[in-house]
């Protein structure tokens, strides 16, 4: 006969599959509002850019077994991670843009919507046939064609990126339509959001400054390098020995993970003052995170992913991304485990009329 659970193991278990439960239940809801708002195009938008990225995925897969496809890359230029991680990328922007949309009273809501989702459709399907023509799709003016679809590209990200600002500004100013723990996730997820937006403008800035001149005895070629753990790395993304997307992929996914936070925190019970430290905490994480990779491009040392996880980073950086994220992991472990605490018997009342038990 098995031996019974232990009862530590037995509340984890039950406690996963309540956060799990009630995560899809929420999920549901939260797309079928979505549905029925003005940010309605978001959601399209978003659909189509993640089935583009599953298929692409899936064209990736096959292609590295030499199936159907020719051989290709992810890396590099004309490389299949822009086309897969650019769709999953503005899907997730998607959803904190909506929610900051619906909460604020500044921006028309519908206009907006629309403008963020068709001109993000237009430069994510540029990228697409450009990886498809095997061509370049940043900074790429060889040709006519490549670069009316270099034009087209760089108009659909700029309307991104003024929509995003202006969101986030509307949420600073006016953001009356939501809980205190849902607007200060707003507000600080969209501030870092904006940082990532202007630090995207500047990278275009950057890229174009270095492009060579019909008068410049510098090729293209000539311009690539390997470094920070990154083959044929082109100019425009490194500067010192900084790969400069990280600053720029840092803060932009940071309104989804304090939204999660805020509704996890309110629905585990927890008080509204219980909920605005969780969120306040973790966006301070997300900020010093931000701010070390700004310190490691300002001073043009060393920026990568693996750089970050290996803290191969100057001291006061280092000090920053490990503070950080044992702010962030504080913050989410602790509402994670607060239906085990004294809110849990409410809690648990709510689970049983839902099929869960907490024992």
């Amino acid at each position: 006969e098995r031996p019974p659970c232990p009862a530590m193991v037995r509340q984890t278990r039950q406690l996963i599959h309540w956060w799990l439960h009630e995560l899809r239940f929420a999920a549901a809801a939260a797309v079928h509002s979505w549905r029925h708002s003005p940010e309605w195009p978001l959601l399209a938008v978003s659909k189509l850019l993640l089935a583009s990225s599953a298929l692409h995925w899936l064209g990736y897969r096959l292609a590295r077994f030499g199936l159907i496809f020719a051989p290709t890359e992810w890396e590099g230029r004309t490389g299949w991670r822009k086309p897969m991680l650019f769709g999953v990328s503005n899907a997730m922007v998607f959803g904190a843009l909506a929610k900051g949309l619906a909460a604020q009273s500044v921006m028309p809501r519908a206009t907006s919507a629309h403008a963020a989702a068709w001109s993000t459709a237009v430069e994510v399907a540029v990228i697409t046939v450009q990886s498809w023509r095997g061509q370049p799709s940043h900074f790429n003016t060889s040709t006519r064609v490549d670069a009316a679809l270099y034009a087209a590209k760089l108009t659909g990200v700029t309307i991104l990126g003024v929509v995003c600002l202006a969101t986030a500004a509307g949420c600073v100013l006016r953001c009356h339509h939501t809980s205190a723990p849902d607007r200060a996730a707003l507000r600080c997820g969209l501030l870092l959001l904006s940082c990532a937006v202007l630090v995207g403008f500047g990278q275009v800035a950057y890229g174009h400054s270095l492009l060579p001149r019909a008068d410049s005895e510098i090729t293209e070629q000539e311009c690539r390098r390997v470094t920070v753990d990154v083959a044929g790395a082109p100019c425009y993304e490194v500067y010192g020995g900084a790969l400069l997307k990280i600053l720029h992929f840092v803060p932009l996914h940071s309104t989804e993970p304090l939204l999660l936070l805020s509704w996890a925190s309110v629905r585990a019970g927890r008080s509204e003052r219980q909920s605005l430290r969780s969120v306040h905490h973790a966006a301070a994480g997300l900020a010093l995170l931000t701010l070390a990779s700004a310190w490691q491009v300002a001073r043009a040392g060393k920026l990568s992913l693996p750089g970050l996880a290996r803290l191969d980073l100057e001291p006061p950086a280092a000090l920053m991304v490990v503070a950080g994220t044992l702010a962030v992991l504080l913050a989410f472990g602790e509402v994670a485990l607060a239906p085990l605490g004294p809110g849990m018997a409410r809690l648990a009342t709510t689970s049983r009329k839902k099929g869960w038990r907490f024992k």
